[in-house]
């Protein structure tokens, strides 16, 4: 059975909490419970992991390279816009399966997510 592992990064654990009007009323765990719904019909195993700590999101992505982890679905927050040290700690996964999330869509006028080159 495929492994996924889904990381939800910085202040994603405030969701349902946070500023309802742009982020809405799901909380993280009501996320999670849909992803592992989904999950459960795709026949995939999916484990979630949430950190406000960089480098504790970062050892994470490290442990993957020898747990079985098949891909990684990453919500990076912040992170997503200027994390050199997720940046590389993505380019050193050997997955062919890695995908970025955002909880919103982007704005034109902010830096391109460093990520977004390691994630397909």
């Amino acid at each position: 059975m495929n492994r996924i592992l889904v990381m939800h990064g910085v202040n994603l654990n405030l969701f349902g909490k946070r500023d309802p009007k742009h982020y809405g009323t799901e909380t993280l765990e009501d996320i999670n419970g849909k992803l592992s719904a989904l999950a459960g019909e795709l026949g995939v195993e999916v484990s979630f992991f949430q950190s406000n700590y960089e480098g504790a999101f970062v050892e994470r992505i490290h442990e993957a390279h020898g747990d079985g982890t098949a891909g990684i679905v990453l919500n990076a927050g912040a992170w997503t816009h200027y994390s050199y040290a997720i940046m590389d700690a993505l380019a050193s996964l050997e997955h062919s399966g890695r995908g970025s999330a955002h909880v919103q869509r982007p704005r034109p006028r902010s830096l391109p997510p460093l990520l977004r080159a390691f994630c397909r």
